[in-house]
């Protein structure tokens, strides 16, 4: 019979193992000016929505438990560029897509 530290350790074995190769660390740069203007922050967000789910492997990621992994680190990765870039329009902007995909799971 399986112990229940047994089926943890397994699991979080398994976790490692999927996880996005996160070995490189995520750079995102962008052009402070492009800031000021609603297209240039549209720009920015879009360019950084493609750098991180190339960088998670979103697209690549098979199984229930591997996209979960991927998309974990789309949310972290996307969270901490956000806060180094520092601009609570581009959080704004970001927080109102989060939310119109939302609804649009939803429905």
């Amino acid at each position: 019979m399986i112990s229940v530290r047994t089926l943890v350790a397994a699991a979080v074995t398994a976790v490692v193992i999927c996880a996005p190769s996160n070995a490189q660390t995520f750079n995102f740069e962008y052009d402070r000016w492009m800031l000021s203007s609603p297209e240039g922050r549209e720009m920015v967000l879009d360019r950084l929505a493609n750098q991180v789910e190339r960088y998670c492997n979103v697209h690549d990621a098979r199984g229930l438990l591997d996209v979960r992994i991927a998309r974990d680190c789309q949310a972290r990765t996307t969270e901490q560029a956000l806060q180094q870039m520092n601009d609570p329009r581009v959080v704004a902007l970001h927080q109102e897509r989060v939310r119109r995909q939302n609804v649009i799971e939803r429905t």
